[in-house]
């Protein structure tokens, strides 16, 4: 029962952080087009903070369902003796919270900057620069998936 939960929790936040970004990348960011750069950004600006603060959540989540599924799962309870998919994705998942601090700290903060500057360009710039980290995010997210899916079988 607790691996069941343990694997629910880690799903569901990585349903949250990838499938945001697919949303944001393939969907909103392209519809928003149509707006003047002001509105377009403050928007983009606002669902971003939002969305990024779930993320924050959801890599909470994953760390310690993850960690949990690693301990349960490794013989003798050594937490790193586990399947070399196992480690891989541990590597991938890293990276992408990097990725994602890296986003956070840097080009999202000059976002927010900029937007309450009205100063258009450097949020366009800024946003683009989070635009190309999240599919950045996301490419390493598909790969992760692949590793988690195709890992036990190799």
């Amino acid at each position: 029962m607790i691996d069941a939960l343990l694997r629910l929790g880690h799903l569901i936040a990585v349903v949250y952080w990838i499938g945001g970004i697919f949303f944001v990348q393939l969907a909103l960011r392209p519809s928003l087009g149509v707006l003047d750069p002001g509105p377009r950004l403050t928007l983009m600006a606002l669902v971003l903070r939002r969305f990024f603060f779930g993320v924050g959540l959801s890599i909470v989540l994953v760390l310690v369902s993850g960690f949990g599924m690693m301990a349960l799962m490794s013989p003798a309870g050594s937490l790193f003796a586990v399947h070399w998919h196992v480690h891989a994705m541990l590597a991938l998942g890293l990276l992408m919270m990097a990725i994602y601090s890296h986003t956070t700290g840097g080009p999202m903060r000059r976002l927010t900057q900029a937007v309450a500057a009205a100063d258009w360009p450097a949020g366009a710039a800024a946003l683009a620069q989070v635009r190309r980290l999240a599919l950045s995010n996301l490419l390493l997210g598909l790969a992760t998936m692949a590793v988690a899916l195709l890992g036990r079988v190799v």
